[in-house]
């Protein structure tokens, strides 16, 4: 989980190096703190969409019990319907 982590903080850090000092014409001097935040916030999002993927297995299919789909790791929330 080390290698996914660090590969996709990794690839929004570049993506938004490209997007926003090299296309979009933003100062190198805000590199650090712009650039960074942003590049923060999308690997934030990357990392809550692959845990609602990864959580799908919880899913109970067939059956009276819907579960919402945990997220931070969280354990699910099952109820009836």
């Amino acid at each position: 989980m080390r290698y996914v982590t660090t590969l996709v903080f990794l690839a929004a850090a570049a993506y938004a190096t490209l997007r926003y000092n090299v296309f979009k014409g933003v100062p190198w001097s805000d590199w650090s703190t712009y650039v960074m935040n942003k590049a923060v916030a999308l690997s934030a999002l990357a990392f809550m969409a692959l845990e609602v993927f990864r959580s799908r297995r919880y899913l109970i299919k067939g059956s009276r019990i819907s579960c919402v789909l945990p997220v931070c790791s969280l354990p699910p929330m099952c109820f009836c319907r």
